[in-house]
């Protein structure tokens, strides 16, 4: 049996220089990998990236100046239960919540919004204790899922790996004459695993 050790150190140039002691005869052995690509899966976010893919654009802009936005970070691992949804670039001060469903699709200014909807089926809302938001200051909210606990329509279902759920999130918004009105951001599909 032969004992050895390896060592390695990945350098900002990504390569990953290494080296190898043999225990049994002394020797050491250096090596070089070189051009190493490191890969961000954006469907389970390891390398902190966003999870989920951007559809339902270009967003209607609200009074804050730009479209808002609708993000996802976390895992998209039905198992770890731990995918957060972040709104941001809506009006300061707002209040809004988070919305789902199965099945995407396209309404032009719902209810005399000033958005588009971008759900179509059963829609759930999330607007339980602690789910209603205010987007602060900063014109952002988030919140976090419980993947077990997702509104469908007047229930609550588990979402189970391979399937795919929309999000948006809708907020009020300020029309034109000052009046109360609303908005929403992008849709966000995510595929569970």
């Amino acid at each position: 049996m032969v004992h050895q050790d390896t060592i390695g150190v990945l350098n900002t140039g990504n390569n990953l220089n290494f080296t190898t002691n043999n225990f049994s005869n002394g020797t050491n052995h250096n090596g070089c990998i070189r051009n190493i690509v490191i890969a961000n899966d954006t469907t389970l976010g390891p390398l902190g990236g966003t999870i989920g893919t951007s559809y339902c654009g270009p967003v209607v802009p609200n009074t804050s100046g730009g479209p808002a936005v609708l993000t996802g970070s976390g895992s998209a691992l039905v198992a770890n239960n731990n995918l957060t949804l972040i709104a941001e670039d809506m009006p300061a001060n707002q209040f809004g919540f988070f919305l789902t469903s199965q099945t995407q699709g396209f309404v032009t200014n719902p209810g005399g919004s000033n958005g588009n909807l971008c759900l179509g089926g059963t829609i759930g809302r999330y607007v339980g204790m602690g789910q209603i938001k205010n987007a602060g200051a900063g014109g952002t909210f988030d919140l976090l899922l419980n993947l077990a606990q997702t509104p469908a329509g007047p229930v609550f279902v588990s979402i189970a790996a391979g399937q795919t759920w929309n999000f948006q999130a809708w907020f009020r918004d300020i029309g034109p004459m000052g009046q109360p009105q609303s908005n929403f951001t992008n849709g966000l599909a995510v595929t569970f695993m």
